[in-house]
């Protein structure tokens, strides 16, 4: 969060990427600079990726375990993949100071490719943890 002439940044896009080879999976951690709302995830899935990559979005609070940011379908995948895809995904979290923002990823390609996990996540500070949604307080 910076603050030029007095004037807060409203808002932070946390860049996340990672080139990922063939049998890697991990985690891509950042810290959370203030307390805000994450209210958008984007992610990106180039050509020839053939729903080989496979990342989840995670929020870990201090001593509490990681929480996904995007909810599944009930039997589906817990987890994003696709070729030549692009997802902007809504959300409505808050967090604090030193909050992580995890980027989970694994490659499963199999045929010795490197993939490049690509995900951004937006953050308003501005308005802090309780940005108002809908004429509702998100407390």
């Amino acid at each position: 969060m910076s603050d030029r002439g007095g004037v807060k940044k409203k808002s932070e896009v946390i860049v996340f990427r990672k080139d990922v080879a063939d049998g890697e999976s991990g985690f891509i951690p950042a810290r959370v600079k203030g307390n805000g709302t994450i209210q958008e995830i984007r992610v990106r899935f180039y050509p020839g990726q053939e729903l080989s990559l496979k990342v989840s979005p995670f929020l870990e609070r201090k001593g509490q375990v990681p929480e996904p940011l995007i909810s599944y379908p009930a039997g589906g995948n817990k987890f994003l993949s696709g070729d030549d895809d692009y997802f902007i995904f809504p959300v409505v979290s808050p967090v604090n100071n030193d909050d992580f923002i995890k980027i989970w990823y694994s490659n499963e390609n199999g045929g010795g490719f490197v993939y490049t996990v690509v995900c951004d996540i937006v953050v308003d500070y501005f308005a802090g943890e309780k940005r108002v949604i809908g004429g509702v307080i998100n407390a």
